[in-house]
């Protein structure tokens, strides 16, 4: 072999060795998922508030409570709690865990101290149980929730889509029940979601051999990842663009709509409310 041949060969091996290790640090191993999680959901984040920093206090409070959120689900996976106990409820807690999410994350911070404001103040049990009920509540603050609010076509949903919320948004899934024999329509469905963020999940992205996505039991905070989702009831974390084959496959459920809100600007719009 002729001495450029040779200095080409490796140059191409080291090539792929270098692409290999690069694909191997973009998608950390279970074990670092594992060790990641155990530490994000562990160590609270900061919670202070800094009084005229609106902006910067709305990506804090986004933070924490995807935080509080992440939080619950790790506890009532790993048996540290039970939904009856965090809840008050057995199912369809979908929401309340979100609200109890948004309400802990508040009630943590000095939120209420510098903007004079309790965001739930006048919310009824309905409002914090119920997705509809919740929408309306936060449709009170015009301003802020057509700030915040994006309704996508769940047809035309994609996994850009998903890339695209930010942390601490929720997800209002909406549409109809169908009777599996008959294909009928046998009354209205929801299911509410929150965002936790860019990450990575033990998510088996995709179907297992049953064909079924049961979803991951833990999520690690990453820039280099993709939207991961965090699902009560089901309780479980998933990549954000997962949720389309899951929803896609299911008989008994066809989605009309993804209804997105995304709360740090729904809370930065309260904040310059407040401040003016």
């Amino acid at each position: 072999m002729k001495k450029g041949n040779k200095i080409l060969s490796r140059l191409s091996v080291f090539a792929m060795a270098l692409l290999l290790f690069a694909a191997c640090g973009r998608t950390p191993s279970q074990k670092r998922i594992n060790k990641k999680h155990a530490k994000y959901v562990s160590e609270m984040p900061d919670a202070k508030l800094v009084k005229g920093q609106h902006s910067k206090n709305a990506e804090k409070m986004a933070g924490l409570i995807a935080w509080e959120m992440a939080a619950d689900i790790d506890s009532l996976i790993n048996g540290m709690t039970t939904p009856e106990k965090k809840y008050g409820l057995d199912k369809m807690y979908c929401n309340t865990a979100v609200t109890t999410a948004m309400r802990d994350a508040l009630r943590k911070s000095n939120f209420k101290e510098i903007y004079g404001i309790d965001l739930f103040e006048n919310a009824r049990i309905t409002d914090m149980q119920r997705g509809s009920s919740f929408i309306k509540y936060l449709q009170k603050n015009k301003e802020a929730y057509d700030a915040a609010a994006k309704c996508i076509n769940f047809a035309d949903i994609t996994a850009e889509d998903y890339q695209d919320m930010t942390k601490g948004s929720i997800i209002f899934y909406r549409g109809n029940y169908i009777d599996t024999q008959t294909g009928k329509t046998k009354g209205a469905y929801s299911h509410t979601q929150m965002v936790g963020g860019k990450g990575f999940s033990d998510d088996v992205k995709g179907k297992e051999a049953d064909g079924r996505n049961p979803g991951g039991t833990k999520f690690a905070p990453s820039d280099k990842g993709e939207t991961v989702t965090i699902n009560a009831y089901g309780n479980l974390y998933r990549y954000g663009s997962d949720n389309i084959a899951v929803y896609n496959d299911r008989p008994d459920v066809v989605l009309n709509e993804a209804l997105v809100i995304d709360f740090e600007k729904y809370l930065e719009t309260i904040m310059l409310q407040q401040s003016k």
